[in-house]
């Protein structure tokens, strides 16, 4: 899959979410101190939480994908280190 294959799924799916925030006059997420802690979804609905789990899965393979095999692996065992360096 191509990098503008995954842009245009996680697009369409940010859509999906927007329209859904929009037609339940909901607050868009935020990390503001009044924000909200969880995504606002208070009818459980399930497209909402596919598109949720979908936009998770691409922007990290997004990411993945941008960041190459080596700086992935890299990343990775340097968030082990600090793991293990920091035991608090």
């Amino acid at each position: 899959m191509s990098l503008t294959d995954l842009a245009a799924r996680i697009t369409a799916n940010a859509q999906l979410l927007d329209a859904h925030l929009q037609s339940h006059n909901l607050p868009y997420p935020s990390t503001a101190p009044t924000g909200s802690p969880d995504f606002p979804n208070p009818n459980n609905d399930p497209a909402v939480e596919s598109a949720r789990i979908a936009i998770l899965e691409d922007t990290q393979t997004l990411r993945n994908y941008a960041l190459g095999p080596a700086q992935v692996v890299r990343e990775l065992c340097w968030s082990v280190c600090y793991v293990l360096s920091n035991p608090h």
